[in-house]
C-alpha cells in the first residue's frame, strides 16, 4: 500500500498581497492505479473510463468505483477545448468543458445530477459513475486519466 499525495496550488499577486494558497490531501492505503494518455476525436463521444460498483465486474480496464479516491483528467492540448461527460447508469449525466491544458479532478466516485432539465435541484442520492466520455470541439486532443484506487 501507498500513499499518494496530491498538492493544488494557486499563486496570485492582487494588488501588492500574495491571495495564492496552496492544499494538500493525502489518500492513504492506495493499491492500483490507473493511468491512460489517449486520442479523443470530434466525431461523437468516446469512453475514456469505465466504472462498475460490483467488485467481480470490474475487469480487464473497468474501475471497481468504490476504490477510486482519486481521479484526474488532463486535457493535453494546446489549442482545443474537450467535453467531459460523467454519467450514472445513462440516466444522469453532467458534463464539464476542459479547454486546452486544463484539469479535472475528483476524489470520489459519487454523482448526483437533475435528469429532469427543469431547473430543480438535484435529489441528493449520490450514486457512482458509470463511464466518462469525451469528445474533441474543433481538432482531435489528448486527454490524460490517472486514478488511484484502494
Amino acid at each position: 500500500m501507498a500513499t499518494l499525495t496530491v498538492s493544488i496550488s494557486e499563486k496570485l499577486q492582487l494588488n501588492g498581497k500574495d491571495r495564492g494558497s496552496v492544499i494538500t490531501k493525502d489518500i492513504s492505503s492506495i493499491t492500483e492505479t490507473f493511468h491512460r494518455i489517449m486520442d479523443v476525436k470530434t466525431s461523437g463521444t468516446q469512453k475514456i473510463l469505465e466504472m462498475d460498483a460490483t467488485e467481480g465486474n470490474s475487469t480487464g480496464g473497468k474501475l471497481f468505483s468504490t476504490n477510486v479516491k482519486y481521479l484526474r483528467i488532463t486535457n493535453l492540448d494546446t489549442t482545443n477545448f474537450v467535453s467531459i461527460t460523467v454519467q450514472n447508469d445513462a440516466t444522469e449525466e453532467y458534463m464539464v468543458k476542459l479547454e486546452a491544458g486544463q484539469t479535472y479532478v475528483l476524489f470520489n466516485s459519487k454523482i448526483d445530477a437533475n435528469d429532469l432539465g427543469d431547473g430543480s435541484a438535484a435529489s441528493g442520492n449520490l450514486t457512482d459513475i458509470d463511464n466518462i466520455l469525451a469528445r474533441a470541439n474543433s481538432a482531435s486532443c489528448q486527454v490524460e486519466v490517472f486514478a488511484a484506487l484502494a
